[in-house]
């Protein structure tokens, strides 16, 4: 459909249905075909657009032309009986119209699931706070009056008592479709609106039922034509969401309008308690008092989600803060905390040896310009986990930047830590190789001067040929050198 057609069409049903509610005479045979023209034009644009959507796309709006149509049935009906019977109620009408909430429903959810919604615990707290506040206020002062009633009978008060628990049920789903994280397109604005402009006119109908007034009749047609217009312009937005990419994630959580809203709904039934009772009217008391413990419940609920959230995230933030995105080992400032960590553990253990390490990958760049910078980025990840299988929870491992990373180790004698920095060196894997400096910490240099003692020994490493293991001489070199064992690093590319 183009543009022109569906402005045309809005602009049409919009005028029609605000001429049918200025008519004079409601009732008359005028206002009927004008009313039921509404509902038919309608239900002709919703067709249209349903059809204009692809073929699998189109099951949940199915579900509103059966909706529409047994609208449209009723309000026969309904306008036969105001010219034979007038007084009747509740009528054959009323089967229609409370049918027609079933696929109006069901098709809705069928639209939430589509946009591919994920309903979180915090986001269904909200709906259960809006909708069990709204039950509430429909209990005390529609259903009970209903109920109690002494001039209804059986079936009109069952049929009075069933428009307010379906309007209690579309309105969750309203607040469903705008609080669950699924994307809040125009089509499913249009959707609420809709929804919203049924719950709106029903609750004016039944305020006019329970006090027996009759001023908001234009009003209540005006909102039931003005949300059929919305279900056509829904189903014609979808086909524009699916042509539009999808748009950014947003942020689930409370926001202020969410905040204020709930707070608006929870404190509604306790509010009314109070204008109750400076009034002199504390007959639904009691109702409206357990309706507000309802509520109290429902919010503590809430903030313990929320708080449940906020750790949630504070722990992701925790470890992203000191992760490396790439490797997924610990990043520069992780590693910083961990060397301070280190040394207080080994001033505090004379017993063993700490040793600190470099190691960067040979010819790395070489290797990422002719096989790409995702397979650089591959390798650096592969290194990095052959690597935490080496150490083995036996150390830190970091990713100093770039294609260098660092390892810091707490070992019972040298042999062993040089041991495994060889190991390290041999596990890179397709084949490449690296270097790897090493430095011992000799008691009482500070973490800068250890680090740069295990630089120089790995610039060492990289001048002497690369794909091998220096170990730094000590910080304060003893003037005779001490006496090695021949055969101590045989068989390793271990160099002191």
């Amino acid at each position: 459909m183009s543009q022109i057609f569906v402005l045309r069409a809005c602009a049409v049903l919009a005028v029609v249905s605000i001429a049918v509610t200025l008519l004079p005479e409601p009732n008359t045979q005028g206002a009927s075909v004008a009313y039921l023209g509404s509902v038919l034009m309608s239900g002709i644009f919703l067709v249209l657009s349903m059809r204009a959507l692809p073929s699998y796309r189109r099951g949940p709006w199915r579900w509103f032309v059966p909706a529409l149509g047994l609208v449209a049935c009723g309000e026969v009906w309904l306008k036969t009986l105001q010219v034979t019977a007038p007084d009747v109620w509740p009528s054959p009408a009323d089967a229609f119209y409370l049918i027609g909430y079933v696929p109006l429903a069901l098709g809705t959810l069928l639209v939430d699931r589509q946009r591919g919604a994920r309903t979180q615990f915090g986001g269904l707290l909200d709906a259960i706070v809006v909708s069990a506040s709204a039950l509430v206020l429909s209990l005390v002062f529609l259903v009970i009056p209903v109920l109690t009633s002494p001039d209804m009978t059986a079936m009109g008060k069952l049929v009075g008592s069933a428009y307010p628990l379906a309007d209690v049920v579309l309105l969750s789903l309203v607040v469903r479709l705008l609080f669950t994280t699924g994307t809040r397109t125009l089509s499913i604005w249009c959707l609420s609106a809709g929804l919203s402009c049924v719950v709106l006119a029903d609750t004016l109908q039944n305020i006019e039922a329970v006090t027996g007034t009759d001023v908001a009749r234009g009003w209540m047609n005006l909102f039931w034509l003005i949300s059929y217009v919305f279900y056509a312009l829904a189903a014609y937005h979808a086909q524009r969401d699916i042509e539009a990419p999808p748009p950014p994630p947003q942020a689930s959580g409370l926001t202020l309008g969410r905040l204020s809203f709930l707070a608006f709904a929870a404190g509604l039934p306790a509010v009314l308690e109070v204008s109750l009772a400076a009034d002199n009217r504390s007959g639904y008391g009691l109702h409206l008092g357990l309706g507000s413990l309802l509520m109290l419940a429902l919010l503590v609920a809430r903030i313990w989600d929320l708080l449940r959230e906020l750790n949630a995230t504070s722990e992701q933030m925790a470890v992203l803060a000191r992760t490396d995105p790439l490797t997924g080992l610990a990043n520069r400032r992780t590693w910083d905390l961990e060397l301070d960590r280190y040394l207080i553990a080994a001033r505090a253990c004379r017993t063993k040896v700490l040793m600190a390490g470099l190691l960067d990958l040979d010819h790395f760049k070489k290797y990422n310009d002719t096989q790409g910078h995702q397979a650089g980025d591959d390798l650096l990840r592969e290194a990095a986990q052959a690597w935490l299988k080496e150490v083995d929870g036996a150390g830190v491992l970091a990713r100093w930047g770039g294609e260098e990373f660092a390892v810091l180790m707490l070992c019972p004698d040298e042999a062993g830590a040089l041991d495994l920095m060889d190991r390290l060196r041999q596990a890179v894997p397709r084949g490449q190789t690296c270097s790897v400096g090493a430095a011992r910490w000799d008691g009482s240099e500070s973490a800068p001067r250890l680090l740069q003692r295990a630089d120089e020994a790995l610039y060492r490493a990289k001048s002497e040929g690369r794909n091998r293991t220096v170990l730094a001489p000590p910080a304060a070199v003893p003037r005779i050198p001490a006496q090695r064992k021949a055969g101590d690093s045989a068989g390793s590319n271990v160099s002191v």
